[in-house]
Formats: C-alpha cells, structure tokens, sequence
C-alpha cells in the first residue's frame, strides 16, 4: 500500500509542506486535481492513485493504467502566464526525467512535447492542463503517469512496441513513495527557479539537453497539418521549431512527433 506519510516525510527539504492524498481508484488524478483545485486546493498539492479508470493522455486518448505503475497529479498554482502551459510541460519532462534517473541509475532522454524515455521507448507521459479560475480555485493541474513497477506484458498489444517501463529495464522494483517525492521536489523546485528569475531558459536548456527530439528528422501531425523536417530547437514557450526542406522555419505547439532519421543519415 502506498505509503503517504512516507512520502510527507521525504518532501521535508521544501520551504512548505505539500499535501500528499492517496487514492484507491479514480477516474483520472488529473480529473481529480481539478475538482480540488476549483475547491480551493493549495499549491503543491499531491494526488496518487493505485489505480485509473479513465486515465488520460493528450487528446482525450486512454492512459492504460495497470497496476504498479505510477499515476499522480501535482496542483500548481504559479505566478507564471497560462501562456506558458507548454514551457511547463517541458519542465515537468526534465523533473521526472531526473528522478527517474536518480531513481534507478538508467539514463532518461524527454521527447517533444512530453515523452519521458528509456532505451528510446515510453516510459512515462505528462499531461498539463490549466483551470481558469481566480486566486483560490484556478492555476495547472501536472498529470504525470509512469510505467514504474510494471510489465510490458500489462499493456494491450498494440501499445507493447513503443513502451518500456522502468521494472523491464532495470530488472528491479523502486519505490513509489521515493520516486513521488523526487518528482515533486524537482517540480516545485524548478518552478520556483522560473518564478524567481522570470524565465524558462534555464529550464529550456535542460531540456534541450536531454532531448531526443532535437537534430533528429521528424514528422509533426496535429489533425490539421502535417509538417516533416529537422527539429532545430524549442523556444522559450516550448513550442518546437521545424526546418523543413525548403529551409522555411516552422513553430509547433501542438501536435503528435514521430521520429525518422538523423540528418547524417540521409
């Protein structure tokens, strides 16, 4: 069983004391968050769930939650701009990256806009969401679902190609209290970092640095357009700026990346 107060125990390096809520089952933490959000929830605040029924991805797609994976939400109530919802996400990314890594030793590479990777398979996902709202009852809601204590065989067939989870690849379980607290430490801490210097070019920069995305030939697809070229860079918004053929530079903010080549492979 989840291990809340172990968790609390953990998170004592921050300036304030999160509250961490443990979950049997839920529709979705992230569904969960915003109801608790709009009541009032304070900054920081964490929700668990041992299990989802209707977990989530990014466009309504299902995140299969077996059990022994890691299904969480943080409550974010920042002095940023909404507008930088997809610069957040980015620092999720590098948060969960980093814990996962501090967790088991196995490097951890992020592809855009919010992929955490293993051995260049899926091990975890991020889905930010803002709720409009005023001072007590609006802010961002950080869906973090990873593949921790789990088996590839536990995902539908046609997932099991373009997943690993951390259990396959280190041939050990870890503990989820320990990767909780490490994520959400990484979390806050990077927020608070953006909000003291008023930027995320600290953050962008440790992004780029873990990314997969970058230099790599890619086709973006957000329902609408498709766009194929060489991921050049990400701008301080998070969004993803594309070369195509034609040297026409085109910014992404939404959409669905697939990976091709290098450039030195053509």
């Amino acid at each position: 069983m989840f291990d809340s107060k172990a968790v609390e125990r953990l998170l004592e390096e921050l300036p304030f004391k999160p509250a961490v809520i443990f979950k049997k089952r839920v529709d979705s933490t992230n569904a969960t968050a915003k109801q608790m959000l709009q009541e009032g929830a304070d900054h920081g605040t964490i929700i668990v769930a041992a299990e989802q029924t209707k977990g989530r991805g990014r466009y309504d797609r299902i995140w299969y939650s077996p059990p022994k994976g890691l299904y969480m939400t943080v409550i974010l109530k920042p002095h940023l701009d909404f507008r930088s919802l997809g610069a957040l996400s980015l620092l999720a990314g590098c948060a969960v990256a980093d814990a996962i890594e501090n967790t088991c030793g196995t490097p951890v590479k992020l592809k855009w806009p919010n992929d955490v990777l293993m051995d260049n398979q899926k091990v975890a996902g991020i889905l930010s969401e803002a709720v409009i709202g005023d001072v007590e009852n609006g802010g961002v809601v950080i869906g973090i679902g990873i593949n921790q204590n789990t088996e590839i065989s536990d995902y539908p067939p046609e997932l099991r190609e373009h997943l690993t989870t951390i259990l396959t690849e280190t041939g050990q379980e870890t503990s989820n209290e320990e990767l909780v607290a490490l994520a959400v430490i990484g979390l806050l801490k990077r927020v608070e970092s953006v909000e003291a210097s008023g930027s995320f070019e600290g953050v962008i920069d440790e992004w780029r640095s873990r990314s997969s995305t970058l230099k790599t030939r890619v086709i973006v697809e957000d329902g609408v357009n498709v766009i194929e070229g060489v991921a050049k860079n990400v701008d301080q918004e998070g969004s993803l700026i594309i070369e195509t053929s034609s040297g026409i530079l085109e910014k992404v903010s939404i959409g669905d990346v697939t990976h091709l080549r290098l450039p030195s492979d053509e």
